[in-house]
């Protein structure tokens, strides 16, 4: 069919039309191409069914773990932990992720589950089991989710229970790492002090076969004063180097835990009974009255609720005395969580900033008072034995290198309570983990899932159906519907002019309008002299073209002036076409002379347009 478009204004552009107009018009395309269309799809189908069917099968395990602090109240006067925080939990989160723990466990997992580290050099292994591990918090939980993909549903449950579990190991040494440097130091300390026990002993020993001294009854005997004085000073340099060594310990611990930037709580309540609960508070700027301020306060508040209680039973809710009682007891809150939050903040800031250093001066002072101490009750003591040996002799020497064995003996005893108590502090650490969810094998596969691989075959196969009919709808140039063609050439559509089919190709037997006016095919061109009369303006010039030869110029004019005709007027035909004159073929006035000569002729143009003007059988025409 031919459309006859006409050149007139375009109306106003509307963004949000001109989307929707779009849209309809590519939606229409789709549908015009819906074979394009199903076969993308059916494609895209296929070839998610071929992965579905061949993609290697991923299996996944998952554990939780339960991270707690425990730890007593931060205003007493016991300096402890801080309690649990939300905000710690990243932190954890990194150290399940972190190379440490990946390659410890990866060096703990059996050698039949490591179906995922074929191929790949050891160093790698942490790297590599990252990619498969995902960590994530339960919101508004302590609780950790670990979650592995593994090819082997064994091999992923094995490697979650092996991250697991080095996890726990890595949380414990950290968690004791001070307890342990003190326990590495004492021990030492410990060995030596039973290796001079073990020489002082052979000394007593050659020293009673040398004056035939067993050792019995020597102890009931009158004892000199010089030997008592240099007893005392001995007792006394026993204690001193028992704190002497403590504290030694104790240095080298907490250096140990600043470096490895640990926790350095369970030093300070080490150092409380060494240095004295109120001269570290007061280091600290925490006064012990602080603690029994506060349980008057709360003795307070007790004894004002049973007064209130006995005064709203008594006087109502609105009684001056009531209201009285209400204030106190609300200003006497407010006053103790402000003091509360006050300690919790100087103590924050003191360990994040001022802690370590400030340990590391307190020990080291005291050190050195008990150094200095220790050396003058040293000389003291030197100055005694030697004065005992001259006035007593080999006996009473004899009684000191006793009194020298006992000290070691004392000592060795001191350092094992020491070792005891250092573990007992140990199993009570502020850090808690615990495995809420064991992993279990699960047989069935996490991916691929037929839903999800179905949704993305259908998605990229609607994607890849649209390029191919935007495409396609790119290079082709032709116009399916009046719609399209009005819409692109933003012309109006004047009438539609369905295929004729007719018998003859020449004369006026080969015009629609003259062999069957009423038919319906000839309605088309009533139609366009409709359109062309009803125009706003007056149209003096009528254009008929086309893209190619032969899309039907000769015909549309033909049978329009045969429209012309039959509605009352005259029409005069003009084939101005020098080089392929259709007017005149499709007419048969082929060899009749026409606009040639009129355009040659010498005469008056209305005598020559009256001498050639040829008739065309058709009245008026």
């Amino acid at each position: 069919m031919t459309a006859i478009p006409a050149t007139v204004d375009p109306p106003p552009r509307v963004n949000n039309a001109h989307v929707i107009h779009s849209l309809m018009h590519f939606l229409r395309i789709m549908r015009f191409r819906k074979g394009i269309v199903f076969a993308c799809i059916t494609v895209s189908m296929l070839l998610g069914a071929l992965y579905y069917a061949t993609a290697t099968r991923l299996y996944e395990s998952s554990a939780g773990i339960l991270v707690m602090q425990t730890g007593s109240d931060i205003s007493s006067t016991r300096i402890t932990p801080e309690g649990a925080r939300q905000g710690l939990m990243p932190t954890y989160e990194r150290i399940l992720q972190s190379s440490e723990v990946l390659e410890e466990a990866a060096c703990k997992l059996p050698r039949e589950y490591r179906i995922d580290l074929h191929n790949i050099p050891q160093a790698k292994w942490a790297q590599a089991i990252r990619k498969n591990l995902n960590v994530k918090t339960d919101r508004n939980t302590n609780v950790i989710n670990v979650v592995y993909r593994s090819h082997s549903p064994e091999a992923a449950a094995a490697v979650v229970q092996s991250i697991v579990d080095s996890y726990l190991l890595f949380m414990q040494k950290t968690n004791d790492g001070a307890a342990m440097e003190i326990l590495r130091v004492l021990n030492q300390e410990k060995a030596a002090a039973e290796q001079k026990l073990y020489e002082k002993q052979q000394q007593v020993l050659q020293a009673r076969q040398q004056i035939l001294d067993l050792g019995s009854g020597k102890e009931n005997g009158p004892i000199h004063p010089v030997v008592k004085q240099a007893l005392a000073f001995n007792d006394t340099l026993i204690e001193i180097r028992g704190r002497r060594e403590a504290l030694l310990a104790s240095l080298g611990a907490i250096r140990a835990t600043v470096r490895n930037g640990g926790d350095l709580s369970q030093h300070m309540l080490a150092l409380e009974g060494e240095i004295g609960r109120e001269l570290l508070m007061a280091s600290l700027g925490i006064s012990s009255q602080d603690a029994t301020s506060r349980i008057k306060l709360e003795q307070q508040l007790l004894e004002d609720q049973a007064q209130l209680d006995t005064y709203r039973n008594v006087y109502g809710e609105n009684h001056p005395k009531v209201r009285t009682i209400l204030n106190r007891m609300q200003v006497t809150r407010h006053y103790m969580e402000s003091h509360k939050d006050r300690i919790q903040a100087q103590l924050a800031k003191m360990q994040t900033e001022q802690l370590g250093p400030m340990l590391i001066k307190i020990v080291e002072q005291r050190l050195a008072e008990i150094i200095r101490h220790e050396n003058g009750i040293l000389a003291s003591f030197n100055q005694a034995r030697d004065e005992a040996i001259e006035i007593i002799g080999s006996t009473r020497q004899l009684e000191i290198l006793e009194a020298d064995e006992q000290y070691l003996r004392r000592e060795c005893e001191g350092l094992l309570d020491k070792v005891a108590q250092i573990g007992l502090t140990q199993d009570q650490g502020n850090i808690r983990t615990a495995v809420t969810d064991p992993p279990k094998i699960i047989p069935s596969h996490v991916w691929p899932k037929l839903p999800l691989v179905g949704l993305f075959s259908l998605v990229i196969g609607i994607a890849a159906s649209i390029g191919v009919v935007s495409v396609l709808d790119a290079l082709d140039d032709r116009f399916r519907s009046p719609e399209e063609m009005q819409e692109q050439l933003n012309l109006p559509v004047l009438a539609i002019v369905r295929k004729l089919h007719m018998e003859a190709e020449s004369g006026m037997e080969a015009l629609q309008m003259y062999v069957a006016p009423d038919a319906p095919e000839s309605e088309a061109f009533r139609t366009l002299r409709t359109a062309i009369a009803l125009r706003s303006q007056d149209v003096g010039r009528i254009v008929v073209s086309s893209t190619e030869p032969g899309d039907g110029k000769t015909t549309i004019l033909s049978n329009l002036a045969i429209a012309n005709v039959r509605a009352g007027k005259r029409v005069l035909l003009i084939d101005a076409d020098m080089r392929r004159p259709g007017l005149t073929k499709l007419l048969n006035l082929r060899g009749q002379p026409g606009l040639t000569q009129v355009l040659q002729g010498n005469s008056p143009m209305n005598e020559l347009v009256e001498h050639y003007v040829l008739p065309s059988g058709v009245e008026r025409l």
